[in-house]
């Protein structure tokens, strides 16, 4: 049956919802029965053709829900009335009054009601998970520009690949919609063994690093050929337009037309493929810069003492995800106390909760200093730290050296840099990359503060390679120098050394 509540509260999201206005069809996704109205709308969209109301109630306990007659009518009014995504048709073959009985009328899903739910059925099935970069649109998109900047064609080939070349533009476009966020995001689990993040770790810089200098130098050649082709934008949209089969319905305003009969299309597509400023170059970016949370995320999952509260909660979440034994772990650490925990109750009575009990006066040096520990027993002789001190210093001065070395590699090398060496390139690349710019420059410094890097802008791809990755900075120059020396030119000294 209908609950009066439910139905109640979806209407009140409609007060000022005016009819036609395409937020009436999304309302039925927020009510609190929107799993019936989900299933009803299911059948309704799988459907050949208009069904009836027993055809819609037999194709509900097909998928496994048992509804009334009258709860499915009472839900098939409301989406009629209330949420205006199913159009009932009382049909022809009726000769009395009487026949006009809703059980006969037909129902079907209407034209927003159908496009609102088959994109939230997409998203229920496939979920948010991102998709591979389609790469073969970047070749399909520069091949299209290729042939309509140097070659002769004829309308018909001239409209083929207009239409190819937005298709590819599309599809690369949808899949670089948040993809960077999602491939930072992936590193940020807590069931994952040293071995598998180690794996996951160089699978996904190497395909975020890959996909990079792909997209970069696809889109870089896009942009010259649109610039080439800017002053005939309007002429290819008006063959495009011309000869689409559809174009005399386009022209009185019935249909909209396709993507590349407008001259506004081309405009934002040259936009798009912009060099540091378009949504092309925004997306490798932050594919680059997503890197640096992934290794983070990784370093934080496996960094830390057995002993750490961090470890002993990621351990847990093992533990709990066990088929055999997770539900009684998960049942132990929730609610095996006398008062409440989390979300768990004690199982031996009405435990009061630890707020309501009585209130411990802490003496105000434990306050001060957190005190642990033991608090009585003789005190135990302070321990000779010479040794410690001396391994400490030796430690020190042997990191000191392999820095040293590592700053002095940078500085002269030519080629790919040692992983020390790229360390701590990028160490002082990121400091300058979040310093306030001046003037065009950003300059930042590495730990020690040995190693300066500025950071300019510039038309080209700055790029600081290292054994086993590469760093792209699009729009940037990058160059190194030593201490308080001022880099020449944008390229001083290091700039070769792996930059």
């Amino acid at each position: 049956m209908a609950d009066p509540g439910a139905d109640a509260a979806a209407d009140a999201l409609l007060l000022d919802v005016p009819r036609g206005d395409l937020r009436r069809v999304l309302a039925y996704l927020l009510s609190p029965s929107h799993l019936q109205y989900s299933a009803i709308m299911d059948v309704l969209d799988d459907a050949a053709g208009d069904l009836t109301l027993t055809q819609v109630c037999e194709g509900l306990r097909a998928r496994g829900l048992e509804m009334s007659d009258a709860a499915v009518a009472g839900r098939l009014g409301r989406l009629h009335r209330q949420f205006e995504a199913v159009r009932p048709d009382p049909g022809n073959d009726f000769a009395r009054i009487e026949d006009l009985n809703a059980t006969r009328w037909r129902y079907s899903t209407t034209a927003d009601g159908r496009l609102v739910h088959r994109f939230w059925r997409r998203m229920r099935e496939e979920g948010t998970g991102r998709h591979e970069i389609p790469l073969t649109s970047l070749q399909t998109i520069v091949s299209a520009l290729h042939r309509l900047a140097h070659e002769h064609l004829s309308p018909q080939e001239t409209a083929q690949q207009v239409e190819a070349l937005f298709l590819g533009h599309d599809a690369l476009d949808r899949s670089m919609e948040g993809n960077a966020d999602h491939l930072a995001g992936l590193a940020n689990r807590f069931n994952l063994d040293r071995e598998e993040a180690i794996e996951l770790k160089r699978l996904l810089v190497a395909y975020a690093t890959h996909v990079a200098a792909q997209v970069q130098e696809a889109v870089s050649r896009a942009f010259d050929l649109l610039t080439e082709l800017r002053p005939r934008f309007g002429e290819l949209a008006g063959t495009a337009a011309s000869q689409s089969r559809a174009a005399a319905l386009v022209s009185k305003g019935y249909l909209v037309a396709a993507r590349g009969a407008s001259e506004e299309h081309w405009v934002q597509l040259l936009e798009w493929c912009r060099p540091v400023e378009g949504r092309a170059a925004r997306f490798t970016r932050g594919l680059v810069l997503a890197i640096r949370p992934l290794h983070l995320n990784l370093r934080r999952l496996q960094g830390g003492s057995h002993t750490s509260v961090r470890s002993r909660a990621i351990r847990l979440a093992k533990v709990c995800e066990d088929r055999e034994w997770g539900g009684q772990v998960t049942a132990a650490a929730l609610g095996d106390h006398g008062w409440m925990k989390l979300s768990g109750w004690s199982e031996d009575g009405d435990g009061a909760s630890w707020h309501d009990g009585p209130v411990v006066d802490i003496p105000s040096l434990e306050r001060a200093a957190a005190r642990s520990g033991a608090r009585s027993g003789p005190v135990a002789r302070a321990r000779s730290r010479s040794a410690a001190q001396e391994l400490l210093e030796q430690v020190e001065r042997e990191q000191a050296l392999a820095r040293a070395s590592a700053i002095a590699e940078v500085l002269t090398s030519k080629g790919p840099l040692s992983p020390d060496a790229g360390r701590v390139a990028l160490e002082a690349v990121t400091a300058a990359l979040s310093s306030p710019g001046r003037d065009g420059v950003r300059s930042g410094s590495d730990r020690s503060r040995r190693l300066v890097c500025a950071v300019n802008t510039s038309e080209g791809v700055g790029r600081v390679t290292s054994e086993g990755w590469s760093a792209l900075l699009p729009g940037r120059r990058v160059a190194f120098h030593y201490g308080g020396a001022a880099a020449k030119g944008g390229s001083g000294a290091g700039s070769g050394g792996g930059a």
